[in-house]
């Protein structure tokens, strides 16, 4: 017996140094961080993933101030390139919107991701759905995607026929007589609507994509809320363009119990990052806190917390998927993911068109 016990001794002791060796580094790291005193973070204009990240750090690493910036990227991006122009480096993370991390991307104005990744269950790549291949959105590997989240159009089955959406997918749209009861999240401004056009015409074509817009009368709002609204108020049926904590307020209080999603595969719905994506910052304000910050975020218990109220699901497999409204991504299914960046140019050529029938 004691012989075996040695043996055994001898055969977990690499795993437990190795364990050690990860424990050492991951105490130092908090250490080097707390010396620099914060994390400076471009963040998600999402109130729930603000409020969560900044509760949740503060918690874990008391000695180091968080200090989360709330802007889209077309108002946040100018700003940090201008401050980089001027020799100013104040940035550790950009965590929102897909399109702006791409943008700092093409700016080389990010680091590669992967050699940041120094817990175990992080930089593993069987942790997470298609490894590190679908992990990042970009070719260099700058920014990751690591939620998958799966957009439909929606509508409202007390006036569209359930049946008949199942039969005819997004083509349920260009019956004449839903002629201006599609209402719109405004594609020609980028966003979540751009993303819907994409949608329609890689399943509808050129041709499809136009009967919506034009023949059908679409109509368009600045927000995503204004659309939900209207389309529980009745003045539409079809909703291209939902915002889910709008809808979930109706609800709340009794309206739109009958909006819902076309359906949740890739014949009707599209995947994306849900908003927000992780990369980090070049040439740091904080190089400690970033490389903690991104290993943090990246952890079961912060994505597992941000998939539960934001309502994003997780790549990370030890992670639930969650189900927003019926929504989920099916198992062996390849979707359009909009994100990525492989399809840019293709996205661009769909903007043109929406703009040459439906100029501002």
């Amino acid at each position: 017996m004691t012989r075996i016990l040695a043996a055994v001794v001898l055969l977990l002791a690499p795993s437990l140094a190795v364990a050690q060796d990860w424990k050492a580094e991951w105490d130092k790291l908090i250490a080097d961080a707390k010396a620099e005193g914060s994390v400076t973070v471009a963040g998600s204009r999402s109130p729930d993933a603000r409020r969560v990240m900044t509760e949740r750090w503060r918690q874990d690493f008391p000695g180091i101030a968080i200090e989360y910036t709330v802007g889209s990227s077309t108002q946040w991006m100018p700003r940090m390139m201008e401050e980089r122009k001027a020799g100013k480096f104040l940035w550790d993370i950009f965590a929102t919107g897909p399109s702006g991390g791409l943008s700092l991307s093409h700016a080389e104005a990010l680091s590669p991701l992967l050699p940041l990744l120094m817990r175990p269950d992080v930089k593993d790549p069987s942790q997470w759905e298609g490894g590190f291949d679908d992990f990042f959105i970009d070719e260099a590997k700058r920014v990751s995607g690591p939620f998958q989240q799966p957009q439909a159009v929606y509508y409202d089955s007390a006036k569209v026929p359930p049946e008949k959406v199942e039969r005819l997918g997004l083509k349920a749209m260009l019956d004449p007589a839903y002629k201006g009861k599609i209402a719109w999240q405004d594609p020609r401004v980028g966003g979540p609507g751009e993303n819907y056009s994409y949608l329609i015409y890689h399943l509808l074509g050129e041709d499809g994509l136009k009967r919506v817009l034009v023949d059908q009368q679409s109509t368009f709002f600045n927000a995503a809320s204004e659309a939900t609204t209207s389309v529980v108020r009745g003045r539409h049926w079809f909703l291209v363009g939902v915002q889910t904590s709008t809808l979930d307020e109706f609800k709340k209080q009794g309206l739109g119990q009958t909006i819902q999603p076309m359906g949740t595969g890739p014949g009707v719905a599209f995947t994306g990052t849900g908003g927000m994506v992780l990369a980090a910052i070049e040439h740091p304000a904080h190089p400690n806190a970033q490389k903690l910050f991104v290993n943090w975020f990246l952890t079961k218990d912060i994505q597992e917390l941000l998939s539960q109220t934001d309502r994003l699901n997780s790549m990370r497999k030890d992670v639930p998927p969650h189900t927003d409204g019926g929504l989920r991504i099916l198992p062996g299914e390849k979707y359009l993911n909009t994100s990525l960046e492989r399809l840019l140019p293709e996205k661009k050529s769909v903007h043109g068109i929406v703009a040459k029938y439906m100029p501002n």
